[in-house]
């Protein structure tokens, strides 16, 4: 697709683990009496190297014998075989230890910082053994914004100096009160609808939304510009893996629970956008080119577009999905906007062979890559980025 914006992503070296920086300014100012007053928010940001930010996570430890780690999204997860590099090092003769490394200064990314006994060195050596450390991570105490994390708590969320916000998440972040909250549905598949102050023009159907459920969604949407938009949040639940991405199923949903409950809240909206990430987003791209009798249009972020039915999942796998591989025998007429994070690496080049597949069966596809990792750090804001390059255009009738 050759319309695909790129964004920067973080520098590695050739093991996969990204640069350490040894930042004179931290290192004299740490062993500066009053350091700990000093410095009572984290990340501490340093100057720009060969165009990267000199960025550095702050740890004292709260007992003794102890050992941690930061661990940033999708940054660590390229060497978690070896966590060497992200391992909280001491500045000698101080209580600061620091994990100080080049990163883009447009990044997004949720993080954690992971303490324990002991951490192996070879702790994501398979995937229970990173689960766990997911699971043990917990937010930054000197960090100022947390989000849910799927795989374990919460999360500190890092935005670098030039990292773009959506307006409407920019003040609900500051101001998430007086927002109307999730109302719970009577339909046999737990929904939630959110309801804007007057009559929608447009409905958004958003996947996993246990997790948007954690975020200031309601606050954003009274934040956003443009006519009214309900939204009808779709949980996943422990079935996710075995409903979202296959299309037939999540089709079935759709039509079966979903639009229904919807016509019967909101008789005058007119179009249908569904919007999901991950599975969601592999779900959101297979209604729209194969069901625009449901969608009228789809954002698609960070998709797995790598999957095949009946396969071990595989981020790392290069060889098209299954729906890539349906849309060459396919004419379509659909919407999507697709978004993928520059460290997502495979997943972000799966991603575009999908649009390139449904602009060559003749979907009108627009598509950015952001800078960060498989993140709803970055989703939240990239969403509403999203909405507003397809509902900026009439949605009733699909035209290139």
């Amino acid at each position: 697709m050759s319309r695909w914006p790129r964004a920067p992503r973080t520098p590695f070296r050739a093991d996969g683990s990204p640069i350490r920086v040894e930042p004179e300014a931290l290192l004299a100012d740490a062993r500066t009496p009053g350091f700990w007053d000093r410095h009572t928010t984290a990340p501490v940001l340093g100057g720009l190297v060969d165009g990267f930010r000199e960025t550095s996570f702050l740890w004292r430890p709260t007992r003794r014998g102890t050992e941690a780690m930061v661990h940033i999204n999708s940054v660590t997860d390229r060497h978690r075989e070896d966590i060497t590099a992200a391992r909280f090092a001491r500045i000698g003769g101080t209580d600061v230890h620091h994990v100080s490394v080049l990163l883009p200064d447009e990044l997004v990314a949720s993080y954690r910082i992971v303490e324990a006994g002991h951490l192996p060195v070879d702790a994501g050596r398979d995937r229970p053994g990173w689960l766990r450390i997911h699971e043990a991570g917990v937010p930054d105490p000197l960090g100022s914004e947390t989000l849910p994390n799927p795989l374990g708590r919460r999360s500190s969320v890092l935005r670098m100096p030039a990292s773009r916000q959506h307006p409407a998440w920019r003040a609900a972040r500051r101001d998430a009160g007086g927002a109307r909250q999730p109302v719970r549905l009577d339909t046999r598949h737990p929904l939630w609808a959110i309801d804007p102050d007057d009559e929608p023009a447009h409905l958004l159907v958003l996947f996993d939304g246990e997790t948007w459920r954690g975020l200031p969604l309601a606050a954003a949407l009274a934040q956003r510009d443009g006519p009214p938009l309900a939204v009808l949040l779709v949980d996943s639940g422990p079935q996710r893996a075995d409903l979202l991405p296959h299309p037939e199923r999540i089709a079935s949903l759709v039509e079966e629970v979903v639009v229904p409950a919807a016509r019967r809240r909101w008789p005058r909206a007119r179009d249908t956008v569904v919007a999901g990430q991950s599975y969601g987003g592999l779900a959101a791209a297979s209604l729209a080119v194969l069901r625009p009798d449901l969608v009228s249009a789809a954002v698609a972020q960070s998709g797995s577009f790598q999957f095949r039915a009946g396969e071990e999942r595989r981020r790392d796998a290069t060889e098209p999905g299954d729906l890539i591989r349906r849309l060459g025998a396919l004419r379509v007429t659909a919407r999507v906007h697709v978004q993928a994070g520059a460290e997502e690496h495979d997943l972000s080049a799966q991603a575009e062979m999908f649009a390139d597949a449904a602009e060559r069966a003749g979907a009108v596809v627009t598509g950015e890559q952001r800078a960060g990792g498989h993140d709803y750090a970055w989703w939240s804001d990239a969403l509403f980025d999203g909405l507003d390059v397809v509902l900026g255009r009439s949605l009733s009738r699909i035209e290139p």
